[in-house]
């Protein structure tokens, strides 16, 4: 959204996300994908060298199950997303209200696919990202895409109680903070409060 409004000549005095997935690469860089699948295989190849051979033959068909089981989940879950997708197309050619046990799907569905076509363009100005202590991710994925530096913000919780209290009044403290420094700022570039 930001990078629109740029694009149409809007000012935007702050850039923040909270707690936001890592940056993938990009999908077509097959050195990634093809370093992934390398790293999986050493690390496979290193689990079983210490074994003996039976012990590597329950190794192997332990994974093999593991993803047999990984496969029919997606299966059964590729088979229930597909009638949800149908019943959602039904509700909607007939202009009705979808039910609130396919509301919450759809519009996950409809964000999922908004992430897979975005290729995000690297951001001119400064990035400001808020992260619950309690997610493992990494923010400093953005960097690469924050021209104008990243500052992370720990705030305490995880991605799903960040915004819940206890943990909420202090991100709106760190939030208010952030408002305060970019309106200074605005303030400050426009040449005025200035002595």
């Amino acid at each position: 959204m930001a990078q629109q409004l740029r694009k149409q000549g809007e000012e935007v005095a702050l850039l923040l996300l909270l707690n936001p997935p890592v940056v993938a690469p990009n999908p077509h860089n097959t050195a990634h994908w093809t370093l992934s699948f390398y790293n999986n295989a050493c690390r496979h190849l290193r689990n079983l060298a210490p074994l003996r051979p039976k012990e590597k033959l329950m190794y192997v068909l332990e994974k093999i199950k593991g993803n047999l089981k990984e496969l029919a989940i997606h299966i059964t879950e590729g088979g229930k997303k597909i009638l949800k997708n149908a019943a959602c197309k039904l509700y909607l050619k007939l202009g009705c209200l979808l039910p609130l046990s396919l509301r919450s799907p759809y519009i996950l569905k409809i964000y999922q696919q908004a992430i897979k076509r975005y290729v995000p363009e690297v951001y001119p100005g400064r990035l400001i990202i808020f992260k619950a202590a309690g997610d493992s991710r990494d923010p400093r994925s953005w960097e690469r895409l924050a021209a104008g530096g990243l500052e992370v913000v720990d705030v305490p919780g995880d991605h799903l109680n960040v915004l819940n209290e206890p943990h909420v009044q202090l991100w709106a403290e760190e939030l208010k903070s952030c408002f305060q420094s970019a309106n200074d700022n605005k303030v400050c570039d426009s040449g005025e409060g200035n002595n």
